[in-house]
């Protein structure tokens, strides 16, 4: 009986390890207590980008003056206006640097931009007198397009960016005017005529009425500075300040004579807008 119960244990070993080679092989694996926590994509702001804009005037004037051998004469008018179009743009990031405790970090940004559209900076003047009939008007005006071609260079710190930015500018800027004269009459009073003939009582001027109007390309440089940050992963908004100071000068020859003249305007551009990024990784 002794040599029964002691047989037991050895079967059931026996037995265990029988059922264990039946039961398909399974790897250990070792799982984490807790979920690994997901990394933080950080805003690249690399790549090529396009948008719109629109703005306004917020101060500036147009401007002229003599040059030699004229007398030193110069004039200057204040402008209001507006102005809105598209723009077009790439920018390369720098390596982003992590700062302690912050994440996302920040880099080093430089781009270019270029951006075109419609502006609408206007100085106007008018003078008349009913009472005779008699009226003159006169402006300058940039009813026409507005480009800029501008380099650009920041500090993104995640998905803001503050960036200052110059280059070049070109627009455009028109003359126009008008007068009305009316008519009149002054009598006249001729003495010692020759028999027959008429005598005239007055002498009458008909009136005048006309305009005119001309523009001249102009350009120069532009300055500013803004700040742009990321709504979503593809889309930015941005609100920028741009200076801008363009002229030409103009030689006009009358025979043996020679005039030279300088005009243009300067503007100070507040603009808000928004860009579509194509390639933000």
């Amino acid at each position: 009986m002794k040599i029964y119960l002691a047989a037991v244990p050895a079967l059931a070993a026996q037995i265990v390890a029988a059922a264990a080679a039946d039961l398909p092989f399974r790897e250990a694996v070792l799982r984490p207590a807790f979920p690994a926590a997901e990394s933080v994509p950080v805003p690249d702001w690399t790549g090529l980008y396009f948008g719109a804009h629109v703005g306004a005037a917020a101060d500036g004037g147009f401007h002229g003056e003599t040059l030699a051998p004229l007398p030193a004469v110069s004039a200057r008018t204040s402008l209001g206006g507006f102005t809105g179009g598209g723009t077009i743009g790439f920018n390369y990031q720098f390596a982003p640097q992590f700062l302690t405790g912050l994440a996302p970090g920040g880099g080093l940004v430089v781009g270019i931009e270029a951006d075109g559209g419609y502006a609408s900076f206007r100085s106007q003047s008018s003078v008349s007198v009913p009472t005779l009939g008699f009226s003159a008007e006169g402006g300058l005006g940039t009813d026409t397009y507005f480009a800029t071609l501008r380099g650009r260079v920041g500090y993104a710190w995640g998905p803001l960016l503050v960036y200052a930015t110059g280059g070049w500018a070109a627009s455009e800027i028109g003359v126009n005017g008008g007068v009305t004269v009316p008519g009149f009459s002054v009598p006249v009073k001729l003495k010692n005529l020759p028999a027959g003939l008429p005598i005239p009582q007055a002498i009458t001027f008909g009136g005048f009425s006309g305009s005119a109007s001309r523009s001249m390309p102009v350009d120069g440089y532009v300055v500013g500075a803004g700040i742009e940050y990321a709504v979503l992963p593809n889309w930015t908004v941005k609100s920028e300040y741009l200076y801008a100071d363009l002229d030409r000068t103009v030689t006009v020859r009358a025979s043996p004579y020679q005039a030279r003249f300088n005009a243009g305007f300067d503007v100070h551009q507040l603009r808000i807008g928004v860009n579509h990024r194509l390639n933000w990784l």
